[in-house]
């Protein structure tokens, strides 16, 4: 229960302010391609910072430190929202061990927290072993293009979990001017417009067939699509009904063109 955890927390930051929510919050996963396609429950949320309960630097690594251990056998708990704080990069590495042993959190938010890149690359490698996590907010952090170049790799390579990352508002200095090839390829890799893209492909492969089909011999098509896009044809070019006797036969044939 929430009311044992928030003993807990008050047993080991007697000084920490925090708030426990139940699970009301909804955010929207944005689609590169489109329009919002979903929303993700915050679920049982741990509130920390920003939001009017305390002051930012009154969270730090230390709190962090003694905060974990209390959530780690806590599986009520799915989002944690510590932006605006001075978490840092200590503090992001104990949340990047935190993340690769846990499987119930799918929010976590530390905008504004004063992270450079030890701290986020830290954070992205426990992606790689994290199947929990769908949205992840580190804006406002010092992002740099190794950062992003190593986020990349891992939604290519590890994760397909991921729903939304955040990635605006870079306060580091040295490397205002991001990568935009590299951002732009990062929300694309994200699932949800994967999964957009692929359905767009296969959509656009159907118009290309259905323009040329009445040219295509038997068997031709098997080889040249995938197996979903083949099922969708074949919906849409199924032989028609068979005529009453003496009426005459309707041509199968797929039509291009006005009739």
């Amino acid at each position: 229960m929430l009311s044992k955890l928030e003993s807990t927390i008050k047993k080991e930051l007697p000084s920490l302010e925090f708030n426990l929510i139940p699970g009301t919050d909804l955010i929207y996963t944005r689609n590169a391609h489109g329009p919002r396609l979903e929303a993700l429950n915050t679920g049982n949320t741990l509130r920390l910072g920003y939001y009017g309960l305390v002051n930012s630097e009154d969270i730090g690594g230390r709190d962090v430190e003694k905060l974990l251990p209390c959530l780690q056998a806590e599986h009520q708990i799915t989002s944690i929202l510590a932006n605006n704080s001075v978490i840092d990069d200590a503090g992001a590495i104990l949340i990047a061990n935190f993340l690769k042993n846990n499987t119930s959190l799918r929010v976590l938010d530390i905008h504004a927290s004063q992270i450079s890149e030890d701290g986020l690359l830290a954070i992205i490698d426990a992606l790689k072993s994290n199947d929990s996590l769908e949205y992840l907010n580190i804006r406002a952090n010092k992002i740099t293009n190794k950062v992003l170049e190593s986020l990349s790799l891992t939604l290519q390579h590890h994760n397909t979990r991921l729903k939304q990352i955040e990635l605006t508002q870079n306060i580091d200095p040295a490397e205002k001017a991001l990568n935009q090839g590299l951002l732009t390829k990062i929300y694309e890799q994200l699932p949800i417009n994967l999964e957009t893209r692929k359905k767009e492909e296969q959509e656009r492969q159907i118009a290309l067939i259905a323009i040329d089909a009445e040219s295509q011999k038997d068997g031709e098509l098997e080889k040249r699509l995938p197996k979903e896009v083949i099922g969708v044809i074949s919906s849409y070019f199924r032989s028609p009904p068979q005529s009453k006797s003496g009426e005459p036969k309707e041509d199968a044939s797929p039509r291009v063109g006005p009739k």
